[in-house]
């Protein structure tokens, strides 16, 4: 591609969503759908930004099992390359299992991550000159601190973005935050990396401290981002339907390391990052087939 590439090193797993036809009962069986489609922050985010035309090189764990199989289809499907990948002998291909109501927001969930937490850092190594070359690196806190450490130390000049994935998950950040270009996070994980409560004059606070960006989704209230003391704040597009918020702030981190790797602004970027993110929660699946380039610009147009 005319913009180099973007190497993505995080998860990737099958996602088993049950959605509730009404509002969920606890300790009861609710009558629903089920279905099972390919997931993982790290996977979710290659497919967005292929869908938009960019040269993504993924990193990532799977075993020879049922699950890794469906995986494997899957990106093939997509042009999402697992050459860089490592095939783990040891741990089971990644799963998600969530549950929603009826208008797909998400009651519970849970994920088994253990094969990316134990990524060897020794397969990254060998990959060091090809990741060296990259536009930017996008990593998901899926992965141990140990390899967030090693990739963060390591291309420290590089714009590395991280996505948070958890509150229980983004505190690994703690002790490397002074060598990341941006973040991308939601309100409960501010307040559980930075130890603080969110709010526009700590998250300013934070961002010149640490001399990076961090940028904050906010559900309907749309996200803010804030570099060197600034705010930017970005309204959400309204939608009339939402299918699954499944997704979406995975299409959000997407979009800002699309803008990133094109040497776009924080506000254009933030208005990719949003579209990817509206587009995504009209539909079922994690990342929304409708995504391309050609109607992400024709939305900016309009914004514009």
């Amino acid at each position: 591609m005319e913009n180099g590439y973007i190497v993505v090193i995080g998860g990737i797993n099958a996602d088993i969503t049950g959605k509730a036809v009404k509002d969920v009962i606890k300790n009861e069986s609710n009558i629903g759908k089920i279905s099972i489609t390919a997931g993982g922050v790290a996977r979710n985010i290659c497919e967005n930004l292929t869908r938009l035309g960019a040269d993504c090189e993924f990193i990532t764990t799977y075993a020879n099992d049922y699950f890794g199989d469906m995986l494997q289809k899957s990106c093939q499907e997509l042009n999402i390359s697992l050459v860089h990948s490592y095939i783990s002998n040891d741990y089971a291909t990644g799963a998600y299992v969530s549950l929603e109501d009826h208008i797909g927001e998400m009651e519970a969930a849970v994920c088994d991550s253990e094969g990316i937490l134990n990524l060897p850092i020794s397969h990254v190594e060998k990959l060091k000159v090809f990741i060296k070359h990259s536009q930017c690196i996008v990593l998901d806190c899926n992965l141990s601190e140990e390899m967030l450490e090693y990739v963060i130390k390591k291309y420290h000049e590089k714009k590395i973005l991280i996505e948070a994935v958890s509150s229980a998950k983004v505190i690994k950040l703690r002790k490397n935050l002074n060598n990341v270009y941006a973040i991308k996070l939601n309100r409960n994980e501010f307040e559980s990396l930075y130890e603080e409560p969110y709010t526009t004059e700590n998250a300013q606070k934070m961002s010149k401290f640490y001399n990076n960006k961090i940028f904050v989704t906010e559900g309907k209230n749309g996200s803010t981002g804030y570099e060197k003391g600034n705010a930017i704040h970005i309204n959400a597009i309204p939608s009339k339907s939402i299918e699954s918020v499944n997704g979406a702030g995975d299409a959000y981190a997407a979009g800002l390391a699309y803008g990133f790797m094109n040497g776009y602004d924080i506000r254009y970027s933030m208005n990719i990052a949003n579209i990817l993110s509206y587009i995504t929660l009209s539909s079922k699946s994690a990342v929304s087939e409708n995504i391309s380039k050609y109607k992400v610009l024709t939305m900016l147009k309009e914004i514009n």
